[in-house]
C-alpha cells in the first residue's frame, strides 16, 4: 500500500467514519466545545462591531463630525482592535499636527498615558475654547478618578450631544447624584445618532441604583428589537434584570451568542447576588452557615453560580468576573475568600476599580462584625471620591456605629443632599439626630421620611415616637387618627394609638378603643397586633392585683 488511493473501499470508510468520530469528539468535548464555540460568537461579535464602525465612519480623514470618530473608536476597542485604532489615530496625529481635533481624538486611541496627555495639552494648547476637546478633556478627567474636577468644567460648555449629556451622566453617576444621572441619560438617549453602549450603560445605572423596580423610570432600549438584544449580549442581560425574571429560568433559554459572553453571564450573576440578601449568621463565624437560610440552595443563587463558573472559563481575571466572585464568597460565609478577590482586583491595575474594591472590602468586613477592620477600606473609598453620596453613606453609617456621632452627623448631612430620597440615608440622619438629642431636626427629617413614605408602618410609628419626646401626645395620636381616615381598617394603627395611650398612663383607655375597633370593625387588618396589645393591657392588671 503505497498511499490512499491503493486503499480498498472498505478501509477508506473505515477512515472516514473514524474523522468523524474524532472531530465529533472534539466538538462535543465538554472543554473543548465550550471554547471553540466561545471564539467563534466572540468572533462574530467582532465582526460585527467592525462592521458597525465602518458604516458609521466611511472616511477616516473627515472631521467635520468629531462624534462620529469617538462612536468609531468605541466600536473598534469593542470588538478587540484598540492596536489597529491606535497606528490610525496616531497615522491621523502625524499627519494633522496643527489640528486640535486631531490630536484630541487620537488621545483616546492611545493606551500610553504619558502620550494620551502630550496629544490632549497639545489639542488644548491650540484650540482651547473647542468643546469636542473641552470634552475629550472631562473624560480624561474621569478616567483619573477626579469627578468634582470633571463636573465643574461642563460650565460654559455649550454644545448639547449625546457625547456632552453621556460624559455629565458618567460624571454625576460617580458623584453619587442619582436625580441628575438619571436626567443626563435620557437627554443623552434623545439625541438620533447616541450609540447603542450608551443605552447599556444606562440600563447598568438603573440595576446598579435598584430603580428597575421603580415606576415611571426611561426606558433605556426603547425601540430595540429583539436582534437588537441578541447582537448585545450585555443589553440582553441587562433586559432580563430590569425586567424581574427569573435568572434560573432565563438561564435556560439564553441564545447562543449570550450563552457565550462573558460579560453577560457575569451581569446576569450580579442580578441573581443583588435580588437575593445575603442572610447574616448567627454569630458572624468564617464559614458558618446562616441558621434556617436557604440561600445556598435557592435556585437563583445555583444558576447564578452556574453561570460564574462558565464566565470564569475565559474571563477569571476579569475585574469583573474578580469582584463578583468575591460577593459570592461573602454569600457563602467566607470573608477571608472574598477579601482574597477584592485584593485581586486593587492590585490588578484597574484605577477605576480601586474605589469600588475598598467599599466591597469594607462591607464584607461589616457583614462579619470586623468594624475596625473595614473603617480604613471605607475611609479609601470616601477619600478617593469625598463628593460621592453613596459612599458618604456609607461612612456615615459606620461612624455612627462607632457611636463617632459629631463626625456621622456631618457626612450624613452631606450624603441627604446627593441622596435626597434615599431612605436609608434619612433614617441613619434621624439617628444621629437623636444620639445629639436634637429632636427638632429629628422630627423634621422623620416628617420628610414620612412624606416619601406614607403606608410605611415603621416612619409614622417613628415620627410619633418623636412627638412623644416633645410631649405632643395628641400630635403623635394625630398621625395614627388621620391615616385612619382613609384607611379605617387598619389594625396596626389602633395597636399604635393604644400603645400610646399605655405609654401616657391611661391602659383603661387603651383597652375601649381596641375593643370597640374589634367590634365596629368587621373588616379590619392586623387583629393579632390588637390581640396583642390586648393581652399586654391583662398583663399590667394582673400586675397591678398582685402589688394590692
Amino acid at each position: 500500500m503505497n498511499g490512499i488511493g491503493h486503499w480498498s473501499f472498505p478501509q477508506k470508510a473505515g477512515m472516514g467514519v473514524l474523522a468523524v468520530v474524532i472531530l465529533a469528539g472534539i466538538l462535543y468535548s465538554p472543554t473543548l466545545s465550550a471554547r471553540w464555540q466561545y471564539h467563534y460568537y466572540q468572533n462574530q461579535y467582532q465582526a460585527r462591531q467592525i462592521a458597525e464602525a465602518a458604516r458609521v465612519l466611511p472616511q477616516f480623514d473627515d472631521l467635520s463630525v468629531p462624534l462620529h470618530h469617538i462612536h468609531y473608536q468605541e466600536l473598534m476597542k469593542s470588538a478587540g482592535k484598540s492596536g489597529d485604532l491606535e497606528r490610525q489615530y496616531m497615522d491621523l496625529a502625524t499627519q494633522n499636527p496643527a489640528n486640535a481635533l486631531a490630536l484630541a481624538l487620537s488621545s483616546r486611541a492611545v493606551s500610553d498615558p504619558e502620550v494620551q496627555q502630550r496629544l490632549l495639552n497639545q489639542a488644548l494648547q491650540l484650540a482651547p475654547g473647542e468643546e469636542t476637546v473641552r470634552l475629550i478633556q472631562i473624560e480624561s478627567d474621569l478616567a483619573a478618578g477626579q469627578y468634582q474636577t470633571a463636573l465643574e468644567q461642563f460650565q460654559g460648555i455649550q454644545t448639547q450631544t449625546w457625547y456632552r449629556a453621556y460624559l455629565e451622566a458618567r460624571t454625576r453617576w460617580m458623584l453619587g447624584y442619582t436625580d441628575q444621572t438619571l436626567e443626563s441619560f435620557v437627554q443623552a438617549l434623545q439625541q438620533a445618532d447616541c450609540p447603542a453602549q450608551v443605552n447599556i450603560q444606562f440600563a447598568k445605572f438603573l440595576c446598579e441604583q435598584d430603580l428597575p423596580s421603580k415606576r415611571n423610570r426611561p426606558e433605556p432600549f426603547a425601540g430595540w428589537n429583539e436582534a437588537h438584544f441578541v447582537n448585545e449580549p450585555e443589553a440582553y442581560a441587562y433586559r432580563v434584570w430590569l425586567s424581574g425574571k427569573s435568572i434560573a429560568q432565563a438561564a435556560q433559554t439564553l441564545p447562543p451568542p449570550v450563552r457565550h459572553h462573558p460579560g453577560a453571564l457575569i451581569i446576569l450573576a450580579q442580578a441573581a447576588w443583588k435580588r437575593n440578601p445575603v442572610p447574616e449568621s448567627s454569630d458572624g463565624k468564617e464559614g458558618e452557615a446562616p441558621a434556617g437560610a436557604s440561600w445556598f440552595k435557592n435556585e437563583e443563587i445555583l444558576a447564578a453560580q452556574a453561570l460564574m463558573r462558565q464566565a470564569g472559563r475565559f474571563a477569571s481575571g476579569q475585574p469583573e468576573w474578580i469582584v463578583t466572585r468575591g460577593l459570592f464568597a461573602l454569600g457563602e460565609h467566607q470573608p477571608d475568600r472574598a477579601r482574597v478577590y477584592f485584593a485581586t482586583g486593587l492590585n490588578s491595575g484597574a484605577r477605576h476599580f480601586d474605589t469600588g474594591f475598598h467599599a466591597r472590602m469594607a462591607q464584607t468586613l461589616l457583614a462579619f462584625n470586623r468594624l475596625n477592620e473595614a473603617v480604613p477600606h471605607f475611609e479609601k473609598a470616601w477619600g478617593s471620591i469625598p463628593e460621592n453620596g453613596l459612599l458618604l453613606k456609607q461612612s456615615g453609617l459606620m461612624l455612627l456605629a462607632e457611636a463617632k456621632y459629631d463626625e456621622a452627623l456631618i457626612r450624613l448631612k452631606k450624603a441627604s443632599e446627593y441622596l435626597p430620597h434615599d431612605l436609608e440615608t434619612l433614617n441613619a440622619l434621624v439617628d444621629a439626630y437623636i444620639a445629639k438629642d436634637l429632636i427638632d431636626e429629628a422630627l423634621r427629617t422623620a416628617a420628610r421620611i414620612l412624606d416619601r413614605n406614607v403606608h410605611d408602618p415603621v416612619s409614622r410609628r417613628r415620627l410619633a415616637h418623636l412627638w412623644i419626646k416633645k410631649d405632643q401626645i395628641n400630635r403623635a395620636i394625630g398621625l395614627y387618627a388621620s391615616y385612619l381616615d382613609n384607611f379605617p381598617n387598619c389594625g396596626t394603627c389602633y395597636a399604635e394609638i393604644a400603645r400610646i395611650h399605655i405609654q401616657n398612663g391611661d391602659p383603661a383607655r387603651a383597652e375601649r378603643i381596641l375593643r370597640d375597633a374589634l367590634r365596629d370593625k368587621p373588616m379590619l387588618q392586623d387583629k393579632e397586633e390588637i390581640q396583642a396589645v390586648l393581652e399586654e393591657i391583662e398583663q399590667m392588671k394582673e400586675e397591678k392585683e398582685q402589688k394590692k
